[in-house]
């Protein structure tokens, strides 16, 4: 799904720019900076039943974002090491 998605959005960009591989434009300081394509990316977080208590895991879900879009695959699974009940 990732790739599938990540292939559809350059659809969105002229041909100039899915030949410079991104666009030219300003960050958020009005630096001129070069952008790559927009693409998708998810972090999962793996936690325990007993361990998920709402917001507790906001900021470690935000890790595994960040971690997401690093990798190649714009997909990143952080395991709190919580084993799963015996069932």
């Amino acid at each position: 799904m990732i790739d599938a998605f990540n292939d559809i959005v350059k659809r969105f960009y002229s041909l100039e720019e899915r030949l410079a591989g991104g666009i030219h434009g300003e960050d958020r300081l009005a630096r001129p900076t070069f952008f790559g394509f927009v693409r998708l990316s998810a972090g999962a977080v793996c936690v325990g039943p007993a361990a998920a208590r709402g917001s507790s895991h906001v900021s470690t879900a935000a890790l595994a974002k960040r971690m997401a879009k690093e990798e190649a695959s714009g997909f990143s699974v952080l395991d709190l090491g919580f084993d799963s009940p015996a069932g």
